[in-house]
């Protein structure tokens, strides 16, 4: 996989103190290319700092529409509630005797993009920090069959049931990490545990929050499995 990147091409401003700009990059397999320009969002307030980049493709309008809707939904569901709750913190601060401001929440949203001939994967990483010990991360994927034109699991994906899927991926943590009962949880044949995967020449990878396989210490996991 081969990806050419020709960064800021435009620059433009959607409202105060928020900035849009692009950066054009492309998916090369072969003769065959997948062409996509990066949309990368900006804005700063004094209770949330955001940073938000997703990929938006020539050819595929159906997939756009699923990325921009995911990203854009999770935005403004957050930031729905995100200046009450600084707000709401900063007063308990202040009534409790505390003389510093709270900082600015963050709220970061990157992605990753990946494929092969015939499926496009989008990664989108969603990173909060609500002012605790340390932030959180959530991960969506979306796989994307560009000749049949229409969304994919990974079971459709690999050839693998969920029953292969957990026994490899159980396997593989259990020799890293050395954790028992998280990773039994997290790698059950269910498919919700096996949503967010990418796709790269004849690989599948699967992605595990923190907190579903092992602590949040150890970070986001990943299982790469080659195609049955």
């Amino acid at each position: 996989m081969k990806k050419n990147f020709h960064y800021i091409v435009r620059i433009g401003f959607i409202f105060a103190a928020s900035m849009l700009f692009f950066s054009c990059a492309s998916l090369n397999f072969g003769k065959k290319a997948y062409d996509y320009e990066m949309v990368h969002i900006q804005d700063k307030s004094d209770y949330l700092v955001t940073d938000i980049s997703y990929p938006v493709f020539n050819k595929f309008p159906e997939l756009n529409k699923r990325i921009k809707n995911m990203v854009e939904s999770h935005w403004n569901a957050y930031k729905a509630s995100a200046k009450s709750d600084w707000q709401e913190i900063n007063s308990l601060n202040t009534k409790n005797g505390g003389k510093s401001r709270l900082p600015a929440f963050e709220y970061s949203v990157s992605a990753d993009v990946s494929g092969n001939k015939k499926y496009v994967s989008v990664l989108i990483t969603t990173y909060i920090f609500n002012g605790g010990a340390h932030g959180n991360y959530v991960l969506n994927s979306l796989n994307y069959d560009v000749e049949k034109q229409k969304f994919c699991d990974i079971c459709e994906v690999s050839n693998l049931s969920y029953t292969q899927l957990s026994a490899i991926c159980r396997r593989e943590l259990k020799n890293k990490l050395k954790i028992t009962q998280m990773i039994d949880d997290g790698t059950a044949p269910l498919p919700g545990n096996y949503e967010v995967f990418m796709t790269e020449d004849n690989f599948v990878t699967v992605f595990f929050e923190p907190y579903s396989v092992a602590p949040y210490s150890d970070g986001i996991q990943k299982v790469k499995i080659q195609f049955k």
